[in-house]
């Protein structure tokens, strides 16, 4: 299911695909049950088309994270699993920013995300990056946005 709302801070034309890509947050949510700071991710998709359809490129990719809840269950993997009830966590009280990033195995040029972030009890994420390396080391920021408090996976197009 996507949203209908749509939203675009910024972007940088890409004129070719590359290999990795990462949503890097540049805050932490606040838990104001468990009271920490942490990031969470439900569903992460990414397309080529500008539209946010086609296939989800995220399935097949080999995702990872810069920090995973110490519990188990909220691995990397679990934002693009295809299931909203699952998701990524980072550990509590880890300083900013996070990061989930996937391999995709071979360039691919992404114009669309699916994102869903973690907001049942929290106050939702400000800003997220769309950035891509070609040696998953050196990352260039393609495009900035920012989701608004949904419970609905809301897609960012013509990134």
């Amino acid at each position: 299911m996507f949203s209908n709302r749509f939203q675009r801070i910024s972007k940088t034309v890409v004129v070719s695909g590359h290999r990795y890509w990462r949503i890097l947050a540049t805050n932490l949510t606040w838990d104001v049950v468990a009271g920490n700071y942490y990031q969470g991710i439900y569903t992460i998709s990414f397309f080529t088309s500008t539209d946010g359809s086609g296939t989800d490129l995220c399935v097949a990719g080999t995702p990872d994270a810069s920090t995973t809840f110490t519990s188990p269950g909220y691995e990397a993997s679990k934002a693009s699993d295809g299931n909203d009830a699952t998701y990524w966590a980072t550990q509590t009280g880890v300083a900013v920013p996070q990061w989930w990033r996937t391999d995709l195995g071979s360039s691919h040029a992404i114009h669309s995300v699916k994102l869903l972030s973690f907001n049942a009890y929290v106050l939702l994420s400000k800003s997220y990056a769309l950035q891509w390396s070609d040696d998953n080391s050196t990352w260039t920021t393609q495009a900035t946005f920012s989701p608004t408090n949904s419970t609905s996976p809301q897609t960012f197009t013509g990134l």
